[in-house]
């Protein structure tokens, strides 16, 4: 059950990236095949722009892929930032809730303190 889960966020995580790189590469291959294969008299305005737009897709991808990591950086500081804030600030409850809370109660004024104790030997 574990590993489905696992398998599941893996691939979760994993398909916007896929869909941005996969579907980017995609169109740059062929624009690079359309400009090498396509012959001079077919669409030759597309022909002229097909390296420009080859190479803007490229340099989407590399801003997305430096977005990304920065974004996986920033993300995982925030995190640790926030878990040892709330280390400190649990302990510190902790500690004032023991200094305020008395091990042992004090008897209720007036209450005669003679409760039956099951483990009373009568030593």
């Amino acid at each position: 059950m574990f590993t489905f889960f696992a398998f599941k966020n893996f691939f979760t995580g994993l398909l916007p990236l896929v869909w941005h790189f996969g579907s980017a590469g995609v169109v740059v291959l062929a624009l690079a095949g359309f400009y090498f294969a396509a012959p001079a008299w077919f669409m030759p305005g597309l022909r002229k722009i097909a390296p420009w737009i080859a190479l803007a897709i490229v340099v989407y991808l590399v801003g997305l892929t430096i977005g990304v990591k920065d974004e996986y950086a920033r993300s995982k500081a925030r995190a640790n930032a926030v878990e040892v804030h709330e280390a400190g600030v649990g302990d510190a409850i902790r500690k004032d809730a023991e200094r305020t809370v008395p091990l042992v109660p004090a008897p209720a004024a007036g209450v005669p303190n003679h409760r039956l104790d099951a483990y009373d030997r009568g030593d």
